[in-house]
């Protein structure tokens, strides 16, 4: 029989845009989580997606029925 794992992986995780362009993201391996400050962004960009690594795709059938689990924040106001 199989049992569920957890599976917590958080390096080579990344932030896009829907061209591709990857968004500079931080690594906190202290709470393992990543960080990407989209404040800066050009206003043009509206839409971002995570990127899961590799580690992620594929046959994961012992993760069937799983959960992703994710938290965003946002500090301050977007700039008009």
């Amino acid at each position: 029989s199989k049992r569920r794992g957890k599976y917590v992986e958080m390096r080579s995780w990344h932030l896009e845009t829907p061209e591709k362009k990857e968004v500079p993201s931080v690594l906190n391996p202290v709470s393992n989580t990543v960080v990407a400050d989209v404040q800066e962004l050009p206003h043009a960009v509206q839409t971002l997606h995570w990127v899961a690594p590799q580690t992620y795709l594929g046959n994961r059938v012992s993760y069937y029925g799983g959960f992703l689990t994710y938290q965003s924040k946002s500090f301050g106001i977007p700039s008009e």
